[in-house]
């Protein structure tokens, strides 16, 4: 017998988000996880072995360093730096990719009428938002990144002036303005992680998608904050399971190294980048789990703001009685 759909559009405490997020992945795992695999399991490889090639290569390359006890600096020079942001970049990328797959898999799973939707409907849905969701990132970026560039000279201005003048004050006020900076960044970055499925199962415009997200949290940040924190460390968890390989395999060499072993160089190089590949996939591939508890929370919330499932039963039963 079949389980029972989870129902989206439902007001839900602390707990049963949690719960609804794994029920939503056990029981849509073959459809939901073929989705994934067929439109992102390419991108999903090329960022997981672009991510490991890099992290594997360095970390060879230090501890070979290490076992020949000459270090340079210039490996973390312009061409080290250019590399790490390439990288990062796909990586984003993907990460958007998952996001936006999973936000368009939910919105037409959320619609009585998409019961039987496939892997191509998810597809289209995709492509009709994707550009709006990478744009309204990318601005989200480009403000942060203004804002942190503000601050940056505020600091660096407050210590410049405690340098040379010994002042307490100034370091007081430089450590306030961080704190003060990362509660601000906090506190922005519960409504952020909705602005996903807004874009995805609202037609709302860029310019008005945040002040959306500050509409649907009013009242439920703190419960949004918790909700995405618990989420954030059980896929933390998992994630780092993956990364035990690595782990095991950078104390070995580590220690080797600091013994003044010998390396095999090939053997070196291969084994730090299978390690470091299956640390990459398997976080990638288990990052929907945080994707999908923000998800049934953005439900929650916009029940409880525009009661969408209280209205959907009450033209069901209308339906029914008609019927009748």
């Amino acid at each position: 017998m079949n389980k029972p759909r989870v129902e989206l559009n439902k007001e839900r405490d602390f707990s049963d988000v949690i719960n609804a997020t794994f029920a939503f992945i056990i029981q849509e795992i073959k459809r939901y996880g073929k989705t994934i695999l067929y439109y992102g399991g390419i991108p999903i490889l090329l960022a997981g072995i672009a991510g490991a090639v890099f992290s594997g290569a360095e970390l060879s390359n230090v501890f070979s360093q290490m076992s020949s006890g000459e270090i340079s600096a210039h490996s973390l020079g312009a061409s080290y730096q250019f590399k790490v942001l390439a990288v990062n970049l796909l990586i984003t990328v993907v990460y958007l990719c998952l996001s936006g797959l999973t936000a368009a898999y939910m919105v037409l799973y959320s619609d009585p009428s998409r019961e039987g939707f496939g892997i191509a409907d998810v597809w289209l849905q995709f492509k009709a938002k994707f550009v709006k969701q990478l744009s309204f990132y990318l601005l989200v970026f480009l403000v942060v990144a203004a804002i942190a560039m503000v601050f940056s000279f505020i600091f660096i201005g407050l210590g410049i002036g405690a340098g040379y003048g010994g002042s307490r004050l100034l370091l007081a006020l430089m450590v306030i303005a961080v704190i003060l900076l990362l509660l601000f960044f906090i506190y922005l970055s519960v409504p952020l992680s909705m602005a996903n499925m807004v874009i995805y199962a609202e037609d709302v415009d860029l310019g008005k998608v945040f002040k959306r997200c500050l509409d649907l949290i009013k009242g439920s940040w703190w419960q949004s904050f918790a909700i995405i924190l618990v989420i954030y460390l059980i896929y933390s968890i998992i994630s780092s399971l993956f990364s035990i390989p690595v782990m095991v395999s950078s104390m070995v060499k580590g220690f080797v190294a600091a013994s003044g072993g010998g390396f095999d160089a090939g053997n070196l190089s291969f084994t730090m980048v299978l390690t470091s590949l299956i640390s990459t996939l398997g976080s990638l591939l288990i990052y929907p789990i945080l994707i999908v508890g923000v998800g049934i929370q953005y439900y929650n919330l916009k029940e409880k703001t525009d009661n969408v499932g209280l209205i959907e039963r009450i033209a069901q039963m209308s339906d029914d009685n008609g019927a009748n």
